[in-house]
């Protein structure tokens, strides 16, 4: 897809009463392909090497649209659907891959400097912080791990998210069993700069040990130590034990979700 038509795309949502499109910059889909392009749909598609699945984005005038132009299609996800479509997905044979809802923390004042004794991952072990993830696959709706290129990628790239790092956890062999990824973002916001947690894996062998909890606050001081305020993560909603976990944290559900769909 050429910049020059994603800028276009970009330009015209304001047609659409719902696309998938508001956070999603050239960079994250300069290979994927601008399939349709009408007054009624624009549907974007291509590979998201993160989710390992095609990927579609889209801005239509009614859910109609979306699945007269996919429904023929097979193991793909499209991101975004409003709460009140999907029942019509669901009835055309989609399925809910996940729904997420936004936990923010509003300030950091209760997190100690914990980063003192924290280990980062560095890139050399990129590999087997993928393991780690990818051994909680499953666990959650949506959660499909991460590839070590991705991995690399996240603490090399330059981007918005600022201070990007992997924390880690590892027992007595000194092997990996923890991570959790974070950065800080909103520098210039009026209500300072906030600490996101990115996701947290821990091996199922070393589950409801403390781990997830030790990571997230060795994260969160970290952040505040380059300046974070408040905090957010995500989680989707039938991951009961880990949303139990953040709120213990001082994390607060906010109103809005993020409902996925897909088709196998």
């Amino acid at each position: 897809m050429k910049e020059e038509a994603f800028i276009k795309v970009k330009e015209a949502l304001g047609n659409y009463p719902h696309h998938s499109l508001t956070y999603t910059e050239f960079e994250d889909i300069a290979d994927y392909e601008l399939l349709i392009e009408t007054e009624e749909l624009i549907l974007i598609g291509g590979f998201n090497r993160e989710a390992d699945s095609r990927h579609y984005h889209w801005a239509a005038e009614s859910p109609q649209k979306v699945i007269e132009a996919t429904r023929m299609e097979h193991n793909f996800y499209l991101e975004f659907i409003p709460e009140e479509w999907v029942d019509t997905f669901t009835q055309a044979g989609y399925l809910v891959r996940d729904k997420f809802r936004d936990y923010t923390k509003p300030d950091l004042s209760d997190i100690n400097n914990e980063h003192s004794h924290t280990e980062f991952l560095q890139v050399d072990e990129s590999l087997k912080a993928a393991e780690v993830t990818m051994s909680c696959k499953g666990q959650s709706r949506g959660f499909t791990g991460q590839t070590h290129e991705w991995i690399e990628e996240w603490l090399t790239k330059t981007e918005d998210i600022i201070h990007k790092a992997v924390v880690l956890e590892r027992n007595d062999e000194k092997e990996i069993v923890g991570v959790c990824f974070t950065g800080v973002y909103g520098i210039n916001s009026q209500k300072g700069p906030v600490a996101w947690i990115r996701e947290v894996a821990v091996h199922p062998d070393y589950q409801s040990k403390g781990i997830g909890r030790r990571l997230i606050k060795q994260a969160l001081s970290h952040c505040k130590s380059h300046g974070a305020v408040r905090a957010f993560l995500a989680a989707d909603e039938c991951n009961v034990n880990a949303i139990h976990l953040y709120k213990s944290l001082g994390f607060q559900p906010d109103a809005d979700t993020q409902i996925d769909i897909m088709r196998e």
